[in-house]
């Protein structure tokens, strides 16, 4: 029975994990910069030209020299002759002298010997060839000097860095196509259950449809890796252990749902234990939901039975899977967003017993305040997670929580 289990302790079973299996990110791949949004650099990315190229305008308007306004106001106006107007392709090959201005778009080559901007709103063309500015201006305004973001050979993003759309924006500006990545976790997701059939089928009689197998791929997916999902798998010790066997020829990391508790003829279990050492490390967790998972590794490859119910996987992945993908795919270790809330009710927990409850979030009252209202019911209830907002975790020590108190929540 359930209740004859050996339960690990949470922090036992996170330390156990820890150290059992590899968390040092995989090898690294080259990708086109196109798909490079999300990845983490594998190594260091270098300029490999200045930027900008050529000190050019922030500005459409006048390029001068900052020395020949030093004295312009309003009531003393310097006039400069305008000697050139130059278009956004054409280069900057004149010298602009003293007493001379040049013409010029946003993001255009300065001439040699100007130094700074006028804008255009700025200035005042006075005849055909004079320009009049009545405000002085510095060294350096409006202007974008060549090399002010990276030089040649200067690093712009470090090894593990999380590539973001500025980041994209930056190598793109650089000439970077091909960006030295991480490689993303491969890994294979295999349902059981002589009771699940495809979600196009239409169940008959005591069955129903796999979900679990699509569930993980999402989380995996957002967990930034690649999931491949292996199928469903029949209530067969020599079917299982062909199928995990094949998985970990292809995959870093395997998932399987279903079978995993005492009562279910506990094939899973005895199909990880004969793929190779170590084996099952972990089997039962004082968690709730969660409890009858499994934790194992064949060599230095993961391998994890999940429950069967969808909140159960739900846990169970955010808890162990998650991390170890994200540590894998070279992502730094993510810190959950938590929040302090008023809890809407009493919730009673099993000392000895870590509990995860998802939670809704209410606000009531003039002015409105938030409180937590948790989602009750069993594990195999998937809409629990639909309506979730975040989840209260109650740890093992404690009897529980009480309506009114300020709590934790971890927002999902």
């Amino acid at each position: 029975m359930m209740s004859d289990w050996q339960l690990t302790p949470l922090d036992v079973t996170l330390e156990t994990l820890r150290e059992a299996v590899s968390w040092n990110p995989l090898g690294g791949e080259q990708v086109p910069l196109d798909q490079a949004l999300g990845r983490v650099t594998a190594e260091p990315v270098v300029a490999p030209s200045d930027l900008p190229a050529f000190t050019r305008s922030t500005m459409d308007g006048y390029a001068v020299r900052a020395a020949d306004l030093a004295e312009a106001t309003a009531g003393r106006p310097v006039d400069l002759r305008l000697v050139e107007e130059i278009g956004m392709r054409e280069a900057a090959d004149r010298v602009l002298h003293t007493g001379q201005c040049i013409g010029l778009p946003t993001g255009a080559m300065l001439p040699e010997g100007a130094d700074a901007v006028v804008k255009l709103e700025d200035a005042e063309p006075w005849s055909d060839d004079l320009v009049r500015f009545q405000l002085a201006i510095q060294a350096g305004d409006n202007v974008l000097a060549c090399g002010s973001e990276f030089v040649t050979g200067e690093p712009v993003l470090s090894r593990g860095r999380l590539i973001r759309a500025p980041e994209i924006a930056m190598l793109a500006s650089l000439g970077v196509v091909e960006v030295p990545v991480c490689r993303r976790p491969r890994v294979a997701i295999i349902s059981t259950g002589d009771e699940l059939v495809p979600p196009e089928a239409e169940p008959e009689p005591g069955q129903v449809r796999e979900m679990n197998g699509y569930f993980l791929a999402a989380l995996c997916t957002a967990a930034h890796a690649e999931p491949r999902m292996i199928g469903i798998a029949p209530d067969d010790l020599h079917t299982i252990h062909m199928v995990l066997s094949q998985s970990l020829s292809e995959a870093d990391l395997v998932v399987i749902s279903g079978g995993a508790s005492v009562g279910e003829a506990d094939l899973v279990a005895e199909a990880i234990n004969t793929l190779g050492k170590p084996g099952i490390l972990i089997h039962g967790v004082a968690m709730k939901p969660g409890k009858p998972t499994i934790i194992a590794a064949v060599g230095s490859k993961p391998v994890f039975g999940l429950p069967g119910h969808p909140v159960s996987v739900f846990i169970s992945f955010r808890v162990f899977i998650a991390p170890l993908l994200r540590a894998l795919g070279g992502l730094p270790h993510l810190e959950p967003s938590h929040q302090l809330i008023t809890l809407g009710a009493d919730l009673p927990s099993e000392v000895g017993r870590d509990d995860f409850v998802p939670v809704m979030i209410h606000h009531t009252g003039a002015p409105p305040e938030p409180s937590a209202v948790p989602i009750l019911g069993q594990s195999a209830q998937l809409s629990r997670l639909l309506h979730a907002e975040g989840l209260i975790h109650i740890p093992a020590s404690s009897a529980g929580l009480s309506q009114g108190e300020q709590v934790a929540i971890e927002f999902i």
